[in-house]
């Protein structure tokens, strides 16, 4: 009992000091919730503004783009289990690896619509836009699995 009251204690003079806080252990759904509480949110509502029903995505991602087998290879092999782990455990570290490497494939072998789907999701990693982050991880996943139709 003495244990819980010094605990309380605590809690309000750290209370006094600062606008939030989060005790250990930290989980990364409380985090993320405090985060977007306290970041600029104004790129946010703009995505929100400007994103496109799910029929106009889905209609884009169809375009084709003509890949080389080694391309659709690496994209399929390399790049959809990532894509599918992140979406499983959206791990922040590796989703900016992930990103940057995504990039640099893309700018490599001329990819026009990876390089959008990397831009849009720096934007989002930014802005803590987790939604955003995982609606561009679920079009990089079809736009792959596209590739996936094409019959290597």
């Amino acid at each position: 009992m003495l244990l819980l009251h010094q605990e309380l204690e605590k809690r309000k003079r750290f209370a006094k000091i600062v606008d939030s806080f989060l005790l250990k252990p930290v989980y990364k759904y409380d985090l993320l919730e405090l985060l977007t509480k306290y970041l600029p949110n104004e790129l946010k509502t703009e995505i929100a503004e400007v994103e496109k029903p799910i029929e106009t995505i889905t209609a884009s991602v169809r375009a084709k783009e003509p890949l080389s087998v080694e391309t659709k290879f690496e994209l399929l092999q390399k790049y959809l289990p990532i894509v599918l782990n992140l979406k499983q455990f959206l791990n922040f570290d590796s989703l900016i690896a992930f990103e940057k490497e995504l990039e640099k494939f893309s700018v490599e072998h001329d990819i026009a619509r990876l390089k959008k789907f990397c831009s849009e999701l720096k934007d989002s990693i930014e802005t803590f836009n987790t939604d955003k982050i995982y609606t561009t991880l679920d079009e990089i996943s079809i736009f792959i699995k596209k590739e996936e139709s094409w019959k290597l």
